[in-house]
């Protein structure tokens, strides 16, 4: 997409393509909207992402959402309907091109960071206030994680350099790269850390795509949607919580057990075997 592209724009460049097949993986009403204006693809399938009721039910505040399958299993189902088959299963990676990683290591050792040495990065902002583990908690984490002989890059948008800044309040000797780089470079400075900690966001989903430790902190959202073999998962399980498929603005319930429950100790407990390997 170019800056500036709506869904008419994108339709002409879709149709354009003479594709033989579509895939709608988000069936929302963008999503139906291009259905209807590219033209080209015979073989077209559209995969809901959870079932009428349960989007209903989780929207009305009726129950908590409980995913029933991972996201990347529903995805390969859809592709399998597309497909009109079975099709063997791989591995969820993350390649990082030569340049970006040139480029994020220039970034580290501009930073001051020994490349040599462990690093562990943390990203603590997200896209919904109730997806956001304690600030101040973090900071906590990242005080036991210089103590462990870690040094500790924080990154994130440039929206998020306060929640940096109250880290480095914390641990001096932390670097703030929040805003410093793009998505391709944040992916090399993953690649060189030994461990990551972060809420569920698109930093966490990154590392463990690119096979780096991660701890991932949820609150209002469900983490059984995703995998975690080889990474580690916090999540209270309050009876209120996943309240949300995305997030939300504020608790509904007003008092954010989900991630207050979740203290320093048992993020410690969870976190420090994955930089110990």
């Amino acid at each position: 997409m170019d800056p500036g592209d709506g869904a008419l724009a994108m339709a002409r460049k879709l149709s354009a393509v003479k594709a033989d097949a579509l895939l709608d993986l988000h069936r929302n009403n963008r999503s139906k909207l291009l259905h209807l204006l590219v033209r080209g693809p015979r073989r077209r399938v559209v995969w809901s992402k959870r079932p009428f009721f349960d989007n209903l039910a989780v929207r009305l505040r009726l129950r908590p959402y409980r995913a029933a399958m991972t996201i990347s299993e529903r995805y390969h189902l859809a592709a399998e309907r597309l497909a009109e088959s079975a099709l063997p299963r791989g591995e969820m990676k993350l390649w990082v091109s030569a340049a970006h990683q040139a480029e994020a290591d220039a970034a580290l050792a501009a930073a001051g960071v020994d490349l040599s040495r462990p690093i562990a990065a943390l990203s603590p902002g997200g896209t919904a206030a109730t997806k956001l583990w304690p600030i101040e908690r973090f900071a906590e984490l990242a005080t036991r994680m210089a103590g462990s002989g870690a040094q500790v890059v924080i990154t994130g948008s440039k929206g998020e350099g306060p929640l940096a800044q109250t880290i480095v309040a914390a641990v001096p000797a932390a670097k703030d790269l929040t805003g410093a780089f793009g998505i391709g470079v944040l992916a090399g400075v993953l690649t060189r850390s030994a461990v990551f900690a972060g809420n569920d966001s698109g930093p966490m989903h990154m590392a463990r795509a690119l096979g780096t430790p991660a701890l991932a902190i949820f609150g209002s959202t469900d983490p059984r949607q995703f995998e975690f073999a080889g990474h580690a998962v916090l999540f209270a399980g309050v009876s209120c919580s996943p309240c949300s498929f995305f997030g939300r603005a504020s608790c509904p319930e007003g008092h954010f057990r989900c991630m207050l429950d979740l203290d320093v100790e048992r993020a410690w407990a969870a976190l420090s075997p994955l930089l110990g390997g």
